[in-house]
């Protein structure tokens, strides 16, 4: 009984709060944990004959690697609650 009428609540998107993070996620840049788009290539690694640097070199390119797959993991969340939301706004705006 409890989810059938959290089921049948309305949903409301907050226009002014939904309005600050459209505006954030177009910007492209890192906004109150919006991580900034990551456009760039990531450099190949320069190989070396000292292999403590082609290790540094390695491990650098790592974890550039893994910063960026962060960042596009949380843009994509951003995205998909937006798109949620949006669509969300459609329908109310249909109904009302």
């Amino acid at each position: 009984m409890g989810l059938d009428v959290l089921g049948s609540t309305a949903w409301r998107i907050n226009q002014v709060a939904y309005n600050a993070i459209k505006y954030a996620w177009n910007t492209t840049e890192a906004y109150e944990g919006i991580p900034r788009l990551i456009s760039s290539p990531i450099p190949e690694v320069e190989l070396t004959e000292d292999p403590e640097i082609n290790k540094q070199r390695r491990s650098e390119r790592k974890r550039a690697q893994i910063e960026r797959a962060n960042a596009h993991s949380m843009r994509c969340d951003v995205n998909y609650k937006l798109e949620i939301a949006n669509s969300v706004s459609v329908i109310v705006s249909c109904i009302c």
